[in-house]
């Protein structure tokens, strides 16, 4: 018996080394991915006084799993399936529900061209932009939303994310 089981812990052994070589040797195209990007905003806080500051940071999710690149120049190949940012736009309501625009940021805006992040690899979840907020109207609650707009596999989505400052006198 104790041979039977090495012989065939063996025979594992050299079906598992030959099929992870198989593996290696013979890679298999993988599509990307048909699932959508997403956008989660961070906060360092939900919670500010008059003259308080709070600052969010903007995730980006990229489902592809698809590692592809082109170009021709060694060491000079990009990722395919990306995902862009293209601009984010700011809108918040004052605690007396007055609606604010408050703009639309692209990559490469004057004064905060440094905050951007605009691509978003295969697998990756980053940060693709930062903004802070310090004027205050009113105490009470003031609710944001941000609109983040890509591009991804060739198609543009609208990445929407909305949360809340409490703002105290």
């Amino acid at each position: 018996m104790r041979k039977a089981t090495i012989a065939l812990t063996s025979l594992l052994v050299i079906l598992t080394l030959t099929t992870s070589y198989a593996i290696l040797s013979s890679p298999v195209a993988v599509e990307a991915s048909r699932d959508s990007p997403s956008m989660k905003v961070a906060l360092n806080t939900t919670t500010i006084n008059m003259d308080g500051v709070f600052d969010s940071w903007i995730f980006v999710t990229n489902p592809s799993r698809n590692m592809d690149t082109s170009g021709s120049t060694p060491g000079w190949r990009l990722p395919v399936h990306v995902v862009t940012c293209n601009n984010l736009t700011v809108v918040y309501r004052l605690p007396n529900g007055t609606v604010v625009d408050g703009g639309t940021f692209s990559p490469g805006d004057g004064f905060l061209e440094y905050r951007w992040n605009p691509i978003v690899n295969p697998m990756e979840n980053s940060m693709v932009f930062f903004i802070g907020f310090g004027t205050w109207e009113m105490p009470g609650r003031y609710a944001f939303t941000y609109t983040l707009n890509v591009t991804y596999e060739g198609q543009n989505y609208l990445l929407q994310d909305t949360f809340q400052i409490n703002v105290r006198s």
